[in-house]
């Protein structure tokens, strides 16, 4: 597997980051002692367009990456194997 190593810190996790999308999660409601909601797993997200590909730690943004397909090839020339 070729796994993503950001450029910036070295951290080996990407996102995806989506704009004008329709989100939808579940929510499992709140816990007795808390004032904040309970989510369920990741929910659907519907339309949207790709707007950048990102370091998840230190937001480093892969230049002109907008598509999976691009994000493919940046990793097979970036990457790291495992």
């Amino acid at each position: 597997m070729i796994k993503f190593k950001c450029p910036e810190c070295g951290n080996d996790c990407a996102e995806e980051v989506v704009t004008d999308a329709v989100i939808s999660n579940k929510v499992n409601g709140i816990a007795e002692d808390c004032e904040d909601l309970d989510y369920g797993e990741c929910g659907e997200c519907f339309d949207g367009i790709i707007s950048r590909y990102q370091c998840a730690s230190c937001g480093y943004v892969i230049p002109d990456i907008t598509t999976p397909e691009q994000m493919v090839e940046w990793l097979k020339e970036n990457g790291t194997e495992e």
